[in-house]
């Protein structure tokens, strides 16, 4: 049987290896190009990032910040807690006061002996009720018997009921509040009509209204007429008995109304009222007509005017008008040009001076002078009726001498 496998020729033996060639090298090829092409690919996309963000940014609408954040906790700033809902200010917030909390002159009143206190215990009413405090600074709470309070603020004292009812009741919520408050005791010194010490009440018609400084100066009779209300000094003890000192204008309240400088009192103060080196007429007068001023000094009028004797008159009044007060110049003796001015000074020295007379002067120092309480003015005799006074003197002997002869004779007859 003839074979129909052919031997091969030569030249298709080198075909075969040349296509073998051409294969492998094509495989080669295609391996190499796909790896370049790989890193080619790679190697661009690197590259071509900056342009294809910057491409993104030109051709996309603009996000919110908040959008383009990412959702993660961890993006969220430390200011703003996560709970809180979008758009909170936190920064800006209040916290509320806790239940019980005082604010205002509450948050400052210590109590003390006198005081009246209603208790509140919530869940448990038996154990509250209304108190005073007696004069040893105590009070009697049902159950657990008597109890310090005095020198504690009203938080300091419902946190000691708190804790006096701690073993009797679980977690006990107090609350409590003033009913009716002491009088404070103040003192009052320097340049004021009664130097002292004085209680001044606390008003409490539906809220409670703590006096202030002109209401001791009223309960001491007002400032006198040489008080210096420009540098009023307010002595006011801490708790620890240090004394922190108050300068008060009070004579901005007279001029721009200032209610601020009518400071608010608490007990233990001192208000020091100094003498003023240097006043205006015009402020003298101003506070001559306030209310914290008395309402009247008395100055002595003698000698030649229509009603001599006492007179009253506001502080601070100038001599011209005392003069008006007392009906005037008796016009037939009085001489006119100068009076006499007797003042008793506050160290108990005595000073006299002349004091010329001009009806249409204005307050001023020297020749109309402001007055003060047990001022004398003395308004002499002209140089006539001195001269007419001293020859009825020299003349009334003779008159009554021969007055008593008419009389013998016509006894006589």
């Amino acid at each position: 049987m003839k074979s129909i496998f052919q031997p091969l020729s030569i030249e298709c033996i080198d075909a075969v290896k040349c296509l073998s060639t051409v294969l492998v090298v094509c495989s080669l090829g295609t391996t190499i190009s796909s790896q370049s092409a790989l890193a080619e690919s790679t190697s661009g996309t690197k590259q071509a990032t900056p342009i294809l963000q910057s491409s993104q940014e030109d051709t996309l609408p603009t996000l919110p910040s908040s959008s383009s954040a990412p959702t993660s906790s961890l993006s969220v700033p430390a200011t703003v807690p996560s709970s809180n809902p979008v758009g909170t200010d936190v920064s800006v917030s209040v916290p509320t006061a806790a239940p019980g909390s005082f604010a205002g002159w509450e948050s400052n009143y210590v109590l003390g002996p006198g005081d009246g206190i209603r208790i509140e215990v919530y869940g448990a009413p038996e154990y509250g009720g209304d108190f005073t405090l007696l004069s040893d600074g105590t009070i009697g709470l049902p159950v657990t018997g008597q109890i310090a309070l005095s020198g504690l603020t009203l938080a300091g004292a419902s946190d000691a009921v708190e804790q006096r009812y701690a073993p009797y009741l679980r977690s006990p919520s107090v609350s409590l509040s003033p009913t009716t408050l002491r009088p404070l005791q103040v003192g009052v010194v320097g340049a004021v009509e009664r130097p002292g010490t004085y209680t001044v009440p606390v008003q409490g018609n539906g809220a409670i209204t703590f006096p202030r400084l002109t209401d001791a100066l009223r309960l001491a009779g007002g400032v006198s007429s040489e008080a210096d209300i420009r540098d009023i000094e307010v002595y006011r003890p801490d708790r620890f008995g240090q004394a922190q000192v108050l300068r008060v204008n009070l004579l901005s309240l007279l001029q721009e109304g200032n209610m601020a400088s009518d400071v608010v009192l608490r007990s233990g103060d001192t208000i020091n009222i100094p003498v003023a080196t240097a006043l205006s007429p015009a402020e003298a007068a101003q506070i001559g007509e306030a209310n914290f001023s008395p309402e009247a000094v008395t100055v002595y009028v003698v000698g030649e005017v229509d009603r001599p004797g006492p007179v009253q008159v506001t502080p601070n009044t100038p001599l011209n008008q005392v003069l008006l007060a007392a009906g005037g110049f008796d016009t037939r003796r009085a001489d006119n040009d100068a009076v006499g001015l007797i003042r008793l000074n506050a160290d108990g020295s005595v000073e006299e001076r002349s004091v010329a007379i001009d009806l249409s002067d204005g307050a001023n120092e020297e020749t109309n002078p402001l007055l003060r309480e047990d001022d004398v003015i003395i308004v002499d005799r002209s140089g006539l009726a001195t001269f007419s006074d001293t020859v009825g003197l020299a003349v009334n002997p003779i008159g009554r001498l021969l007055g008593t002869i008419f009389n013998i004779f016509n006894f006589l007859d």
